[in-house]
């Protein structure tokens, strides 16, 4: 019962990481082609999103019971939404950047 406790817990804070993770790579790729400094939207948005993702998986080591299920329920959930995400968005789609100097 606990490590099924333990990886829901997992697998819901998963899906609410993943989704902030996925959406904020996409609204990030999304302005690039609009700003000067895409180099440096790239790097905060992935620092962002890494500081997110990693402290998300330190408060549901910190709450779960067994720590172990939960990074597999986090795991797990994390690849769904990527899954979800391409298929939402297409893998297909090329962007174009024009680089300004």
């Amino acid at each position: 019962m606990i490590v099924m406790y333990s990886t829901l817990i997992g697998a819901a804070a998963g899906f609410l990481a993943s989704t902030a993770y996925f959406g904020g790579l996409w609204w990030t790729v999304q302005r690039l082609s609009a700003t000067r400094r895409a180099g440096w939207w790239l790097l905060f948005s992935f620092l962002a999103r890494f500081l997110l993702f990693t402290g998300c998986t330190a408060f549901v080591f910190a709450i779960a019971p067994n720590p172990v299920a939960a990074l597999l329920g986090l795991l797990a959930a994390f690849v769904m939404v990527r899954e979800i995400a391409k298929k939402k968005i297409g893998t297909e789609r090329r962007i174009s950047l024009k680089v300004q100097r």
